[in-house]
């Protein structure tokens, strides 16, 4: 059978792809979950860049701090890796940079979300 999907955001085509799948029980269950990440990954590059955007910095020296931009990051997530653009704010006084938005999607200082650092610690427990 032919898998066609398409993922709509705020109302705008995000995404479309196609996926055969056919087989045993056994052989259409890894095409299915590949279906599952693939939707997954298209809606959290959306959301994480809205949030990305979104995200206002603080003041540094007494100054509110200059946006300088985007930049992109690439995050490990359940549903894979996604691409994200967040804002990058820099101090014209002390030259100190930052992204806000890395504090609401990164694990401390890693480029990981949290789901995915759970899942990573359940199997490390199960499997020796």
């Amino acid at each position: 059978m032919l898998v066609k999907v398409t993922v709509e955001v705020d109302g705008r085509q995000a995404g479309v792809f196609e996926r055969e799948v056919t087989g045993t029980a056994s052989e259409v269950e890894e095409p299915v979950q590949a279906v599952k990440q693939r939707t997954g990954k298209i809606v959290l590059e959306h959301a994480f860049c809205q949030l990305g955007r979104e995200m206002q910095a603080g003041c540094c020296c007494g100054q509110p701090m200059c946006s300088r931009g985007l930049r992109t990051l690439t995050l490990e997530t359940t549903s894979g890796s996604v691409i994200v653009e967040r804002r990058r704010y820099r101090c014209s006084i002390c030259g100190r940079e930052i992204y806000p938005a890395d504090a609401e999607l990164c694990t401390g200082q890693h480029q990981i979300r949290r789901p995915l650092s759970k899942r990573i610690c359940q199997l490390a427990i199960v499997e020796h």
